[in-house]
């Protein structure tokens, strides 16, 4: 068929999308990439500036195994993506810069050794990330600007540091500066309550000022885990700081305690916490704004019974910090903000239930949560923006939720929206394959927007695990979208394929009601290929709309 003038500009232009190289990469021989990648079923590979794919058949360091990612001796350049399921990265004699792997979310350890180069100064890190290390790092004097406060592990060894200040360890039950024979102080790191072992052997330290939380972490350890070549601050440190004994023969420089109560306790009234408790032996505790414990004897709401820590009685206040073995958090009838617990990773199940407040906007929920409850809490109209990507059941039953959007329920088997007798849209929803239920009881549903995966989970359930009140989405659903039937007597409005890259990881951007613009943890394309993908949608919707 002969082709018309405008159509082959128009496929011209296609063609100049699909050219499109990152300019990040300009000043590099090699980038290791994946969305660079020419050579069909690659699931990584090493591009030049210019984003042509390099022959690495005798690259004998650069592999991956489903796994694990490496890259050993050869490679000089830029480490600008990770293959989408490698859960390590380990470079090896190489010399890298780090770009921005913040959306490689099944990432968990990153390793350099032995580098010539390893330049983090603008590397940005996935949530994900439990372990780091930096060992042997050629021309390393300070730590590279990182947020460092989800690691598990960090170490730092056999490296030229001077000096280490203002780094949060405080989720680090390992930590080690070993061998960085330089090492003569460290200032404001703040360390973890449940720190097993800090190693800083061949350390010279002259000055070590910790926060109390770090100063009793670092006391409660067997000897063998706390290890320096020496430690002595009786000339460095100044008031109002003061000296402590640790371990029999060493010193270090305490700040004082006001200085160690939150500023975010100041406003409430009750904070549950654990660091602050001063009644030995407490797995948790309740302390007012000035972190001065409260009694709760007679608080029969309060308790911490095996592994499961909860509320259900006369509470009003912060949830700071939960009990280190806790591995499920329950409460009832009381008013909370949750803060940060992302630390907290014995944590697998969260509920709240017959709420008067359950404030979640300023949550952070750790990694290995997998259940999370909000049933029937006052005033809940909109979902908080959290992760909700690693949770294998989520319930938000009998609230008043209106729409929901955006969000990445990708892991889990169960979803209910059960009683929320006013939510009348879900859009953008990324869905399980391996889906089990779904139960939007109560819910008159006029929009169901989904991904042909999320689709394909749906239309596979029995009948008596999908439950709506009504759903028809006939006047809801804009091409390129298209209405489809859905366990017989409804209709639901899907994606096409074109959207949706790799349907599994990736929802686009929108207005959400539930404020969860950012999509936490959906892996989203690179600056560059988000600009090719707008084009080729704009460029094919031309196509369409002349006819040709």
């Amino acid at each position: 068929m002969k082709m018309s003038g405008r159509a082959a500009a128009l496929l011209s232009a296609l063609a100049i999308v699909a050219a499109i190289c990152p300019l990040s990469y300009a000043p590099y021989n090699q980038i290791a990439t994946v969305s660079q990648c020419t050579t069909q079923n690659a699931s990584w590979c090493i591009v030049n500036g210019q984003c042509q794919e390099q022959d690495v058949a005798n690259n004998n360091g650069f592999s991956f195994d489903g796994t694990m990612a490496s890259s050993l001796t050869t490679f000089d350049g830029l480490l600008a993506e990770v293959p989408a399921t490698a859960k390590i990265v380990a470079f090896t004699y190489a010399a890298v810069d780090v770009g921005d792997l913040s959306l490689f979310t099944n990432l968990t350890t990153l390793s350099l050794y032995r580098m010539n180069r390893a330049n983090l100064t603008k590397a940005k890190l996935p949530m994900s990330l439990s372990t780091l290390d930096l060992t042997s790092v050629a021309g390393l004097t300070s730590l590279p600007p990182l947020d460092y406060s989800r690691l598990t592990s960090f170490k730092s060894v056999n490296n030229l540091l001077t000096s280490v200040a203002n780094i949060n360890l405080s989720s680090a039950t390992e930590v080690s500066f070993k061998a960085n024979v330089l090492l003569t102080s460290i200032t404001n790191v703040e360390l973890s309550p449940t720190l097993q072992s800090f190693d800083c052997t061949g350390c010279p330290l002259t000055t070590f000022v910790v926060n109390p939380t770090s100063y009793k972490a670092l006391s409660a350890l067997p000897t063998a885990s706390f290890v320096v070549k020496s430690l002595d601050v009786t000339t460095t440190c100044q008031a109002p700081n003061v000296v402590k004994p640790l371990q029999t023969n060493y010193t270090i420089c305490v700040t004082p305690g006001s200085a160690s109560c939150p500023a975010s306790y100041a406003q409430y009234n009750q904070i549950a916490t654990v660091s602050q408790c001063t009644t030995k032996g407490a797995p948790w505790c309740i302390v007012n704004g000035q972190c001065q414990e409260l009694a709760v004897a007679g608080s029969n709401g309060f308790y911490v019974q095996g592994m499961t820590a909860g509320i259900s009685a006369g509470f009003d206040g912060l949830i700071a910090e939960l009990p280190a073995a806790a591995t499920s958090a329950a409460f009832t009838y009381v008013f909370v903000d949750v803060g940060d617990l992302s630390s907290f990773t014995n944590l697998t199940s969260l509920s709240f239930y017959r709420m008067n407040r359950a404030d979640l906007t300023k949550a952070k929920l750790p990694l290995s949560l997998t259940t999370l409850d909000l049933t029937s809490i006052a005033g809940l109209t909109s979902l908080p923006p959290l992760d909700y990507s690693h949770l294998a059941t989520f319930t938000t039953i009998n609230n008043r939720l209106t729409s929901v959007a955006n969000l990445n329920v990708s892991s889990a088997t169960t979803v209910s929206f059960k009683a929320n007798l006013v939510l009348a849209s879900i859009t953008n929803i990324v869905l399980s394959p391996a889906l089990q239920s779904f139960d939007c009881t109560g819910c008159p549903l006029t929009t169901f927007v989904v991904d042909p995966i999320g689709y394909r989970a749906l239309s596979a359930l029995p009948a008596a695990a999908f439950i709506v009140q009504s759903l028809d989405v006939s006047a809801t659903c804009p091409y390129p979208n298209v209405v489809k039937p859905l366990q017989i007597q409804y209709t639901i409005c899907v994606t096409p394929d074109s959207w949706y890259p790799n349907p599994t990881t990736y929802a686009p951007d929108s207005g959400s009601s539930n404020g969860a613009t950012d999509m936490p943890n959906i892996t989203k394309p690179h600056a560059s290929t988000a600009t090719a993908v707008t084009t080729f949608s704009f460029v094919v919707a031309a196509i369409v709309g002349l006819g040709l």
